[in-house]
């Protein structure tokens, strides 16, 4: 039995999503705790943040904990009331300078009523430019990629020398950011 009222409760064919707009502070933990409660009950959990929480420059730890899984990606739902305006980020990446980069997709009333949240999407593995990626990777500047080439060094080693797989972005990589 679910011990939490979301503010939607969506029954679509066999899928059961709640929806929770907010727009006001809310503890991490809380969220965490919602989410679990609604995924443990089999229900899907759709997080959409109130203008107040609106992506600035920084994924917040906040943010991270109401991305909303939509068809195969993590997507960070923003709704203005004012405007009326849907804004969908996903697609996130981490580039080499720990910038964060993500698509932007704005839906005005009418776009909303032609789109669908629960539409199926496919996950692109973008082509490596291993030459563009090498030369990021040497050009690491935070304090923790600075420890990894360190690293590499002392233990007679550097960039090239690794696997390929070290070129591989992966679609999920910016989770794990070391702050």
């Amino acid at each position: 039995r679910l011990k939490q009222r979301p503010d939607l409760l969506v029954i679509a064919k066999s899928q059961t999503i709640a929806i929770e707009f907010q727009c006001s502070g809310l503890p991490i933990e809380r969220v965490v705790e919602r989410t679990n409660g609604y995924l443990n009950a089999g229900i899907e959990v759709i997080w959409i943040l109130g203008k107040n929480f609106t992506l600035k420059n920084t994924l917040t730890a906040f943010h991270k904990a109401t991305l909303s899984r939509i068809g195969n990606q993590l997507c960070l739902l923003e709704y203005d009331t004012e405007k009326k305006t849907l804004t969908i980020r996903s697609d996130f990446c981490l580039k080499a300078d720990g910038q964060i980069e993500f698509q932007e997709q704005k839906l005005n009333q009418e776009k909303l009523d032609q789109y669908s949240l629960f539409k199926e999407t496919k996950w692109s593995i973008p082509s490596i430019d291993f030459k563009r990626r090498h030369e990021e990777l040497v050009r690491w500047q935070t304090p923790f990629q600075r420890k990894f080439m360190e690293l590499l060094y002392v233990n007679h080693e550097n960039v090239v020398t690794m696997p390929l797989e070290l070129y591989y972005i992966l679609p999920s990589e910016w989770m794990i950011l070391d702050y």
